[in-house]
């Protein structure tokens, strides 16, 4: 997965990165608040996706739907 997050950063196609998510079975995403901050950012405005944990450093999301 990280590989594929790496590819749609460099080409832009982050468009349908939710479905690259569902295509492995992602329920948990731990990012980095300095090198993740796009990321960050959209998966907060998801309402499948909520803050399970965070810090300083970093942000633990899990999918809502299996809290």
């Amino acid at each position: 997965m990280i590989q594929n997050h790496s590819v749609a950063q460099e080409t832009g196609m982050n468009k349908d990165w939710l479905a690259v998510f569902r295509e492995y079975g992602v329920q948990f995403v731990t990012l980095d608040r300095d090198t993740d901050s796009d990321l960050l950012e959209l998966l907060r405005s998801q309402p499948g996706w909520t803050v399970d944990f965070e810090d300083r450093e970093a942000v633990l999301f899990i999918r809502a739907d299996i809290v």
